[in-house]
């Protein structure tokens, strides 16, 4: 899993949950911004 903070892998359910999220009533506030969704591997502060 390299330098990921999470050790293992998502399931694909957890994937889909981000694209229903975003297509969702919930999302429509997104508007073209990053979504990272990586374990933690890019650290942004």
């Amino acid at each position: 899993m390299g330098k990921s903070r999470i050790k293992t892998m998502m399931a694909p359910v957890e994937v889909a949950n981000l694209f229903i999220f975003g297509m969702s009533s919930h999302g429509k506030y997104l508007v073209g911004g990053d979504l990272l969704f990586d374990g933690g591997t890019v650290l942004t502060y």
